[in-house]
C-alpha cells in the first residue's frame, strides 16, 4: 500500500514541481505591480481624507465671510488643484491685507497645497517684496483703514513699475455689475472662486512659458 502511494507521488512530482515553479514566477512578476499599486492606494485614501478636511475648512471660511447667508460651494476646485498638483506646488503668492487675522484660515489652506505665501499689511511693503522676490500671483484687498481704495492705487503702481505679476482682488463687498478693475486678473469675495482664479493664473503662466 505504502509502496503504491510512493509510486504515484513520483509520477506526479514533475507536474507538481512545474505548478510550484509557475506560482513562484507569478509571485515574482506580480511583486513590482503590488509594490507600485499599494502606495497609490494608500495615497488615494490619504488624499480622500485630506480633501474632506480641506472641504470642511473651506466651508467654514465661506460661512464666516457670508455671515450666515447660503452659499452654493463649488468644491470641484479641489479636484482641479489635485489634478494640477505639479502646477500648484511650490508656487509663490504675495497676499496684501491690513487685517492679517481675517485671512489666516485662507492662507493656511493655500499652504496646505504646497504654496509659499508671504503676507504684507500695506502697499509699500508689498511693492518692496515684489521687487525683491519673483511671485506667481498677488492677492490683495481694495479697502484699507488708511485709504479706501488702496488696492486700486497699488495696482496702478504695479503697472507703472512694469511688474507683470497677475493680481486678484479678494474683497468683502463684491459688486459684479462693476466688473473687474482694469489690469487686474480677477476679483471675487468667495474663496472657492479665488482658488479657481489662482489655478487659471498658474495655467496661463505655464502655457506662456511653453510658448517661449
Amino acid at each position: 500500500m505504502t509502496q503504491n502511494i510512493l509510486i504515484e507521488i513520483v509520477k506526479i512530482a514533475p507536474s507538481l514541481l512545474n505548478t510550484l515553479l509557475l506560482v513562484a514566477i507569478a509571485v515574482v512578476l506580480k511583486k513590482p505591480f503590488v509594490n507600485d499599486l499599494l502606495p497609490k492606494i494608500t495615497e488615494f485614501k490619504g488624499l480622500g481624507v485630506e480633501i474632506k478636511l480641506i472641504e470642511s475648512k473651506i466651508k467654514e471660511v465661506e460661512a464666516k465671510r457670508a455671515h450666515g447667508k447660503y452659499i452654493d460651494y463649488d468644491l470641484t476646485v479641489l479636484e482641479r488643484i489635485h489634478n494640477n498638483s505639479r502646477l500648484v506646488e511650490h508656487r509663490k503668492i504675495l497676499w496684501i491685507d491690513d487685517h492679517i487675522s481675517r485671512i489666516k484660515d485662507e492662507v493656511e489652506i493655500l499652504r496646505s497645497f504646497g504654496i509659499h505665501v508671504d503676507i504684507s499689511t500695506n502697499s509699500g511693503e508689498g511693492l518692496e517684496k515684489m521687487q525683491a522676490f519673483p511671485y506667481d500671483l498677488i492677492i490683495s484687498d481694495i479697502d484699507r483703514l488708511v485709504h479706501g481704495e488702496s488696492g486700486l492705487r497699488f495696482l496702478k503702481e504695479k503697472v507703472d513699475m512694469n511688474i507683470a505679476t497677475p493680481l486678484v482682488f479678494f474683497i468683502n463687498n463684491y459688486e459684479p455689475e462693476k466688473g473687474t478693475p482694469a489690469n487686474a486678473f480677477g476679483i471675487t469675495n468667495r474663496f472657492d472662486e479665488l482658488l479657481h482664479l489662482m489655478v487659471d493664473c498658474f495655467e496661463r503662466s505655464n502655457n506662456k512659458g511653453r510658448k517661449q
